[in-house]
């Protein structure tokens, strides 16, 4: 018997996470939103999530995330807002790659010293970290653990980010 989109739906994601996230165990983006198909056409799982459990999402809205984790689909951390929302929180947030409030142009590489958990949007700090490098369990597994990204484990693994843990 075929599955229903909601039932397939319910499959793919973990509750009992650090700040309630339901942390997305199916497919993600490039940039860590789950990839979920629905009626045979893809979208993003967090944007399912919220019709699904809400209410259908105006056209030209976005589903933006209070808990700033893009696989998390937990309805009670998604919001609605336009792109200007969207782009505003981020900015409030700390969370823009390579640009600051205010000082457009200026690159990732020159945002000071701020790093690990000093950064104000961090989930991890410095013995997470240790104790991530020592995990020997699958990424996935110990992103669902920490809430974060499973490629943010590979980098963290890799020594491509927290390089300054030793």
């Amino acid at each position: 018997m075929n599955k229903t989109a909601a039932e397939r739906f319910h499959d793919k994601y973990t509750r009992g996470h650090v700040g309630g996230c339901w942390l997305w165990t199916g497919r993600l983006t490039s940039r860590g939103y789950g990839r979920f198909f629905s009626d045979g056409k893809p979208q993003r799982a967090h944007r399912y999530s919220y019709e699904h459990f809400v209410r259908p999402i105006p056209e030209g809205l976005f589903v933006c995330h209070h808990c700033d984790t893009p696989n998390c689909v937990n309805p009670a951390h998604l919001f609605l807002g336009t792109n200007a929302d969207n782009v505003r929180d981020m900015m409030e947030k700390g969370r823009s790659v390579g640009r600051k409030p205010g000082r457009s142009g200026r690159s990732a590489g020159s945002r000071g010293n701020v790093r690990g958990e000093a950064c104000p949007n961090a989930k991890l700090d410095d013995e997470k970290v240790r104790a991530i490098r020592a995990d020997t369990r699958l990424h996935r597994e110990i992103a669902a653990d920490y809430g974060v990204d499973r490629r943010g484990i590979s980098r963290i693994k890799r020594r491509e980010a927290w390089k300054h843990v030793t």
